[in-house]
This record gives C-alpha cells, sequence and structure tokens, in this order.
C-alpha cells in the first residue's frame, strides 16, 4: 500500500506488465490509449478514465515493464482506497495496484516535504546520535506552550465516552456550578443553563454510597 497526499499531483510508478502468453516477459509498448481499462477508481464509487483525463504515461527508460503514471489532482481529491486498474489489449498481463488517499496534515506529520513541515506540529525537533551513512538516528521533539490549545474543549452532554470528555468532565466537576439534593449530585453545564450528569446517593448505617453518573 502507498501513500498519497489529498488533492496533489504525483508521479507513480505502475508495473511490472508482462506478457500475457508467458506471463514474465516485460511488455515495453503498453499505453493507455490502447488499454481497455485505464481507470482510477475511488473510495466513494466513483471512477476516472486516464485517458480522457489526460495523464501523462512514460515508459521507464531502464526498468522494462514498469512506467511513469501522472496521477492528477482530480483522481487523488476522495480520502481512502484508490485503485489503478490498467487491462492491455493481447499484450500484457492486467496490472492492479492499490494507494491510500491522506490529507495533507497526515501526510506531513508521515513524511513531510522538509524538515520545517514537520517542525510546525512541534516547537522543537532535534536529531541526535544521527549516523548519515544509515539514515538512523533518535528524534527528540518538544511540545510547543500552545500545542494543547487546539484540542476540542466542547463540553460533553452525557458521561464521558474518551480520554478527551474524561478531563473536561474533571474541570467541570471543579468549576461548574455542581449541587447536591437529598438523593442526586447534579453537574451542570458552563453557565448553568442544564444538568450534565447526575448522580444518585444514598446513606445507610452512616454509609454514604454515590452511583455511577
Amino acid at each position: 500500500m502507498r501513500y498519497l497526499k489529498q488533492n496533489t499531483e504525483t508521479i507513480e510508478i505502475i508495473g511490472m506488465f508482462v506478457n500475457y502468453l508467458d506471463g514474465t516477459t516485460p511488455e515495453t509498448g503498453v499505453t493507455l490509449v490502447g488499454a481497455l481499462v485505464p481507470y482510477a477508481i475511488k473510495s466513494d464509487g466513483t471512477e476516472s478514465s486516464l485517458v480522457a483525463g489526460g495523464n501523462v504515461w512514460n515508459a521507464s527508460a531502464n526498468v522494462d515493464g514498469h512506467y511513469y503514471l501522472t496521477l492528477k489532482s482530480t483522481d487523488t481529491n476522495v480520502l481512502g482506497r484508490l485503485v489503478i486498474s490498467i487491462t492491455t489489449v493481447e499484450e500484457a498481463l492486467p496490472v492492479v495496484q492499490d494507494f491510500e488517499v491522506i490529507t495533507e496534515s497526515a501526510w506531513n506529520a508521515l513524511f513531510g516535504d522538509s524538515i520545517d513541515e514537520i517542525k510546525t506540529q512541534t516547537d522543537s525537533l532535534d536529531f541526535i546520535n544521527s549516523d548519515p551513512s544509515t539514515g538512523k538516528g533518535e528524534i527528540i521533539s518538544t511540545l510547543s506552550s500552545t500545542g494543547l490549545d487546539d484540542i476540542n474543549i466542547a463540553e460533553p452532554t452525557g458521561r464521558a465516552s474518551n480520554f478527551r470528555e474524561i478531563v473536561i468532565q474533571l474541570w467541570m466537576r471543579f468549576f461548574n456550578k455542581v449541587d447536591k439534593t437529598s438523593n442526586q449530585i447534579r453537574v451542570y453545564d458552563e453557565g448553568a443553563s442544564g444538568t450534565v450528569t447526575t448522580q444518585s446517593y444514598d446513606i445507610t448505617n452512616g454509609v454514604e454510597t454515590v452511583d455511577e453518573a
């Protein structure tokens, strides 16, 4: 599986194409115009013709049976699986290759066009114990002072179901309005316009038991 950045033109290697009779001899004369089914099939069920789209197709100069295909931004506009399917006419066996289209932010987080792009995710990013001969090393990343400010702080409307909501409900318990009736503990939303969670409780033989929200 190869990753593609959404809405981005890219050149990808397609192949190898081999003779349909012996299954081993590389085919060097494959063209998109001569193919029966040169399509890009997207995850939303739509298909785009690589011939009608005018996609550039060039044979590899040194590796027979392999071709360079230019995928346009209109080919990579849908997130998810992208299948390139090319069936020729009595030349080569069909070739089907899978790609995964991901968001630009996901692409930059995984690969980044430069170290500066990766640094935008953090306050500092340094390589230590790096070995240029192997490309191996360690990365030290420090979260910026405002790195958590983009987290969604919308208050949950019921009992927390994930870590983000757990943290927010803990804040709500301490800083939002909370009252206690004869049999319930009630936590209110911001502005105290309504209750978000209630917990029943009772006291039996001097022991107070608080139920789950």
